[in-house]
């Protein structure tokens, strides 16, 4: 039908008619997954309903999303016709640190469906973003006092209930063993997953 787009749900494809705190949830499953797009004003079927949107609706929409996702993420948000049908596009790259939050809790995308995240897969995956190589790069103007210990205590608490191996509650001794930090800077990755101050990743937004 004309009305219709001609892509199904999927991995990476997602239908909401309206903005809603799911489309957020999702973003933050593509994010940990392989990126994603979130149609807004479809129905289920791939139907183009239709969305009012009014002067400031994209900046509030993005604002939602950068508030309520840690990491913060930045999707790029471009708007459509159909028909005289107004839709919306919000597309997230896959994040380089991972996992993403959506509310303090943490979703992978599977098939077409999001799927939270067990203690032991967000441990994995904040294992392999700190195997990732460029993280163990010093960070530039960054020193001990631009980390947020709450944050460390709790991440090594996580990874401590996995039981794949243990830290140490000393903390300092459990990043330098994790090669985070070391007696002198403090490497990309510990700014990025512990830093006192928001910490976001620069990636295009969409205008039309």
């Amino acid at each position: 039908m004309a009305n219709r787009l001609n892509i199904k749900e999927d991995q990476r494809t997602e239908f909401k008619l309206t903005f809603q705190e799911k489309v957020i949830e999702t973003l933050a499953a593509f994010a940990n997954t392989s990126g994603g797009v979130v149609y807004v004003g479809i129905s289920d079927d791939g139907e183009v309903a239709g969305i009012e949107t009014g002067k400031e609706t994209i900046q509030k929409w993005l604002n939602d999303i950068k508030l309520k996702t840690q990491p913060s993420i930045i999707p790029t948000i471009s708007q459509h016709t159909l028909d005289d049908k107004t839709y919306l596009k919000i597309q997230v790259q896959e994040f380089p640190i991972k996992p993403v939050s959506y509310r303090g809790r943490y979703y992978k995308r599977i098939s077409n469906s999001n799927h939270q995240l067990t203690p032991s897969e967000i441990s994995e995956l904040t294992m392999q973003t700190l195997q990732v190589s460029w993280d163990s790069y010093p960070a530039i103007n960054a020193n001990m006092e631009d980390i947020d210990w709450d944050k460390v205590r709790n991440f090594i608490s996580k990874v401590n209930k996995t039981g794949r191996f243990q830290l140490t509650n000393n903390l300092e001794d459990s990043l330098k063993k994790l090669k985070l930090i070391n007696n002198v800077t403090v490497s990309n990755a510990a700014l990025l997953l512990f830093a006192k101050e928001e910490i976001t990743y620069n990636v295009h937004v969409g205008r039309f």
